[in-house]
């Protein structure tokens, strides 16, 4: 297994130097900041290089920039009801007012949380980069004493009205990772949901955090499979081709929101160069990224909802499950001390 230092110039998982150029291509964010879309051969892995700042980083994930726009603008309630653990497990997660995402992880995370608690009698659970709190109070509500970590104060602020309304006995942290590391505290699950994509070094991060797992302890991690083959992303290269055949700007004026994008091979092998071995791996199907936020009735809001909808029916067949065709996965981790 890999050392947890992360090489600056070849791959950053696996430190390969076979680095080709990804359809991606090239990218700027206004004027501050130029970074390419690049691809390891060796494991899959696509990554932004070079890596921004830590000031362009902390720009980035504003409020204004980020969260506002894909965190707490979702079309979901903010509250969740008590959840009967006899009832069915559609029972328990639905909810009308989510989007389609939110109740596919529910589903899936409630099965994997439920599983650990009955057979290993789980108790503990640190929700890494917890933003809003949504996970937090769902897991809260699935029996387990929580602790809601957020280096973003905006985002522990909105957890913070949330848990004062109710009685849901939230623990949050704030400020830099060592705030854990110093605290002396283990966990039986550290989650980690939509954050190892944003982490400029993922495989640092998971290194210590690997330190506050109990003695069976797992890490849970969500994440998006952006690099998978499938309905999405055969889309977005015939996309790319086209803008190179008409010879539009193949620059794109966007920040670096994601600073990796995975697949199975590339996800799994990343999480192994923090020697932790996968133990279970859930993969699913969602509409994301061709979600249809405001349905305007327009050519593309229709397009996008035909592809988003044709994405998760592939997806989820037989035939989607035995190509990997999915863009959507939580994977179980345990830490194999050396």
């Amino acid at each position: 297994m890999s050392d947890c230092k992360t090489p600056s110039m070849s791959c950053p998982s696996c430190s390969s130097s076979m680095i080709v150029s990804h359809l991606l291509g090239k990218h700027q964010y206004v004027d501050k900041f130029e970074y390419s879309y690049l691809e390891c051969l060796k494991c899959d892995l696509v990554f932004v290089f070079p890596i921004p700042s830590s000031e362009i980083l902390v720009e980035i994930y504003t409020p204004s920039n980020y969260a506002n726009t894909y965190v707490y603008n979702r079309n979901e309630s903010k509250d969740c009801d008590p959840l009967d653990l006899d009832s069915s497990v559609d029972n328990r997660v639905d909810n009308s007012n989510e989007s389609f995402q939110t109740k596919k992880d529910k589903q899936a995370l409630f099965k994997l949380l439920f599983k650990y608690k009955r057979e290993n009698n789980y108790q503990n659970l640190l929700d890494f980069g917890c933003g809003n709190g949504n996970f937090s109070i769902f897991a809260r509500k699935c029996g387990y004493q929580v602790t809601a970590y957020e280096p973003l104060p905006q985002d522990v602020n909105l957890l913070s009205k949330k848990t004062l309304s109710g009685s849901d006995n939230i623990e949050i942290l704030t400020g830099e990772i060592g705030v854990l590391l110093e605290s002396g505290r283990k966990f039986d699950i550290i989650f980690l949901a939509d954050v190892l994509e944003h982490l400029p070094y993922p495989i640092e991060t998971l290194c210590k955090l690997r330190h506050l797992l109990s003695s069976k302890g797992v890490f849970m991690i969500l994440s998006p499979l952006e690099s998978s083959t499938n309905i999405g992303t055969i889309f977005l290269k015939l996309y790319k081709n086209i803008k190179k055949i008409s010879k539009a700007s193949t620059i794109a004026n966007n920040p670096p929101y994601h600073l990796f994008l995975f697949n199975k091979r590339s996800l799994i092998r990343l999480i192994n160069n923090a020697s932790l071995q996968m133990i279970n791996y859930t993969p699913y199907s969602i509409d994301w990224p061709f979600t249809v936020r405001q349905n305007d009735g327009s050519i593309k809001a229709l397009a996008m909802k035909i592809i988003g909808k044709t994405n998760i029916v592939i997806g989820e067949s037989i035939l989607g499950r035995l190509l990997n065709l999915q863009n959507r996965a939580i994977v179980i981790a345990k830490w194999i001390k050396e």
